[in-house]
């Protein structure tokens, strides 16, 4: 009797652990934290070919499009320090200036960060046209 109740226990903790883990892989994905360009710009050579999220601001006249490479270079900001980022691809259907956006990839040691995935916030109201 006492070794069914053992079993019975080392089942249940083997399972408890491994949906501990599963969970905590599937939610340490979803909150992974970002930098913002002041604080990546200040961690320097401990960031670099890492990959990390950056938030900011896409500075208006910093968007440049290259159609024969597909490259769209522009900078984002948070007001301290600007950000030259490069992403390879497709611009977002609402990529715009002046709008809030978070930038997947790598900061490298030209001190350009090079995404691989762009995102673009949404705004937590929404206003009326004129």
């Amino acid at each position: 009797m006492q070794s069914i109740k053992k079993k019975y226990l080392i089942g249940g903790i083997i399972l408890i652990a491994a949906m501990g883990f599963l969970f905590y892989s599937l939610l340490s994905d979803s909150l992974t934290y970002y930098y913002t360009p002041s604080e990546l710009i200040e961690k320097g050579d401990s960031i670099y070919d890492k990959s990390i999220r950056v938030s900011g601001k896409v500075v208006g006249s910093s968007v440049r499009w290259d159609p024969t490479t597909s490259e769209l270079w522009f900078a984002i900001t948070d007001e301290s320090a600007n950000l030259p980022v490069v992403y390879k691809g497709d611009a977002p259907h609402n990529f715009e200036e002046d709008k809030d956006i978070v930038v997947e990839g790598e900061y490298t040691y030209d001190g350009i960060f090079r995404a691989d995935d762009i995102m673009m916030k949404c705004a937590s109201k929404y206003e009326a046209e004129d």
